[in-house]
């Protein structure tokens, strides 16, 4: 069987075995699981297995303007003997005042990253990269849509090089801070609205970091109901800016949530900026399946290859989804994405953004 073909069969099967797990009760407000499949295909990676629990809950069933809280844990293994296990978790209470976030991951990551070498040609090389990352976030509305948040990320990551370059090992403690105005009509699948949001993410030397350094973040996403508000017309402005001493664990990799279709890891540097938009398509079906399609365009600077700074890149694909949990409207899916010279089959869980 082609490769091409395996990533429709294993979602279509899992899909439909999953269906049995899906708790089919009168009461809205009731707790909700389901396990979806994950599946994914790069040409670096090459393809990725595993699974995904999911629950969905109240903290307060009486709290009627707080979104579902969800708990869920993803585990993979990839065919180069990549794997990761995460578990996270989304909390919203008090009249949805307050939002807390977690995240607690393990992984072992076999990547490659693109190296200039004058006079001898351009190559890729190969590193393996063991990371334990933990992080929390918590955010207070503080007037009408408008939020703040703190958190706090804890990484340790060891990069070994293949060949005679030095190994890296890095100690991240990351302090965020985030200012950002949520006007969508839900969290998960918005239809109308908008979230804007601005990132500094700070990294002292007080608390344990080699070097001071700053990356900030902004993304802008906009969400249009179109078709009788059936279908959903989403675009995206996102922008990540490394400001002092960029590491190479927080460095940008072209490709992922922006600029699908780039899987090979070519293109890397301190900071990106890019555009993208979305049409989702929601048909009428009892299986609960929807489209969608996609298009961006990107830049990249900060790149030790000065050819790729201030290239475009382009990204087009589109991919499939299947609502999972249907009292919190979560999709899962598979995006296949082609960029400039590459391409890969993406999973996701809810949507890009």
């Amino acid at each position: 069987m082609k490769i091409k073909y395996i990533p429709i069969l294993v979602f279509y099967l899992a899909m439909c075995f999953s269906i049995n797990a899906q708790q089919h009760k009168n009461d809205n407000r009731s707790p909700e699981f389901n396990v979806a499949p994950y599946f994914n295909y790069s040409t670096t990676i090459g393809a990725g297995f595993g699974l995904v629990p999911m629950y969905s809950f109240y903290v307060d069933k009486n709290d009627m303007q707080s979104p579902r809280s969800i708990l869920g844990v993803v585990g993979y293994y990839t065919t180069n003997n990549s794997w990761a296990v995460v578990n996270f978790g989304s909390f919203f209470f008090d009249k949805d005042k307050w939002r807390i976030v977690y995240g607690i991951a393990i992984d072992n990551y076999n990547f490659q990253t693109y190296v200039q070498n004058q006079g001898s040609g351009d190559d890729f090389l190969d590193y393996a990269t063991e990371s334990d990352v933990i992080t929390l976030d918590v955010k207070r509305k503080i007037f009408g849509k408008v939020y703040f948040g703190l958190g706090y990320t804890y990484q340790h990551s060891k990069t070994d090089f293949e060949g005679d370059l030095s190994d890296i090992n890095t100690e991240l403690n990351i302090l965020k801070f985030e200012v950002f105005r949520d006007a969508r009509d839900d969290i998960n699948y918005p239809k109308n609205g908008s979230l804007l949001k601005l990132q500094f993410n700070h990294l002292p030397k007080w608390i344990g970091n080699s070097e001071l350094s700053n990356v900030l973040i902004i993304n802008y996403n906009r969400y249009i109901g179109v078709v009788d508000n059936r279908d959903i017309v989403a675009l995206r402005f996102h922008t990540k800016s490394g400001l002092k001493n960029v590491h190479f664990q927080q460095q940008v990799v072209v490709g992922g949530v922006d600029l699908r279709g780039y899987s090979d890891g070519k293109y890397r540097g301190d900071g990106m900026l890019d555009i993208q938009g979305e049409y989702r398509w929601n048909f009428r079906n009892k299986l609960r399946l929807s489209a969608v399609g996609f298009a961006g365009l990107g830049t990249l600077y900060g790149s030790d290859t000065e050819d790729f700074n201030w290239s475009l890149y382009p990204s087009i694909g589109a991919g499939i989804r299947w609502t999972a949990l249907t009292k919190s409207h979560i999709n899962v899916g598979l995006d296949v994405g082609f960029g400039k010279d590459d391409w890969g089959i993406y999973f996701r869980f809810k949507e890009a953004f």
